[in-house]
């Protein structure tokens, strides 16, 4: 994990299967997708600061992306 991220959100992240390369490695410099960014910046929000679990950090991951489908899908009409 990204060593700005820290060690809990990270192996919460890890624990909910946030979807990061592979080949991620704290030394390296990742180049994350924007929403992967997204992804983990949220992720570590709600652990450091809200001190939401793995289920909770999973549950709002999944409502969130809901919520930007049915956005996006409003959107086109």
């Amino acid at each position: 994990m990204p060593a700005a991220l820290g060690r809990k959100a990270g192996d919460l992240l890890v624990r909910v299967q946030v979807k990061l390369p592979k080949e991620l490695d704290e030394a390296a410099a990742v180049a994350l997708d924007p929403e992967q960014a997204e992804d983990l910046r949220l992720a570590k929000v709600l652990v450091e600061e809200l001190g939401v679990n793995a289920a909770g950090i999973e549950v709002a991951l999944h409502l969130r992306r809901r919520l930007l489908a049915l956005e996006h899908r409003a959107r086109r009409r």
